[in-house]
Formats: structure tokens, sequence, C-alpha cells
């Protein structure tokens, strides 16, 4: 989340598009695949192409589908999102200003 940009944020280069959560190993190999299940064991996210490895490797361990995203952690993107400055798309919020009861980055 800190430093440079996340690798899922967009589908492809001069797309909109935004995943919520992408596959760990897709995004280790630099492929940005939409994950569609979630392991607590491991703490990663695995498309429907990357689950039989996980599962040939981890076999006692419980993926956690999209039908229950409540049990997911929350997603980068989202933090990205509620993290950002909005007047200055690419600082973090660093702090509160009382004056104009906002949030600011270092540039506000």
């Amino acid at each position: 989340m800190a430093g440079g940009t996340n690798p899922c944020a967009t589908f492809r280069d001069g797309s909109d598009i935004v995943l919520d959560y992408c596959c760990y190993v897709c995004e280790q190999n630099g492929i940005q695949r939409e994950a569609a299940h979630y392991c607590e064991q491991c703490s990663k996210c695995y498309c429907d192409i990357c689950v039989p490895l996980h599962d040939q490797i981890f076999k006692m361990h419980v993926l956690i589908g999209r039908e229950e995203m409540q049990r997911w952690p929350v997603s980068r993107a989202t933090v990205d999102a509620l993290t950002q400055c909005r007047e200055h798309n690419n600082e973090t919020i660093t702090a509160f200003c009382e004056d104009h009861s906002a949030l600011c980055c270092i540039k506000c």
C-alpha cells in the first residue's frame, strides 16, 4: 500500500477498470487477473486458474469464494481510495486540518 503504484489497480495499461482483488500468483508473474477465492491460512487471493495449484500444495486449506466476501480482508483498491488525497491524486492523506475540517496531504 505504501510506496509505488498498485500493480493490480488497473486491468490493463490505459484501462479505467479497477480490480478490487488480484490473484496473488498472477500478480507475482506480472499478470493482472481478478481473484475469485481467498485463503485465510495463506492470507492471499487466487483466481480460478491458480486455485488448482493452491489446492494441490495446501490440501487442508479452505478457500472462501466471492459469495462470502465479508470474510475477505479489505481490498488494496479500497484502502487506496480511502487514503489518497482527492485534491492531489498521487499523494497519501497524512493530516487533518481542523480549520477546514478536512483530511489533507503534505501538498495541501
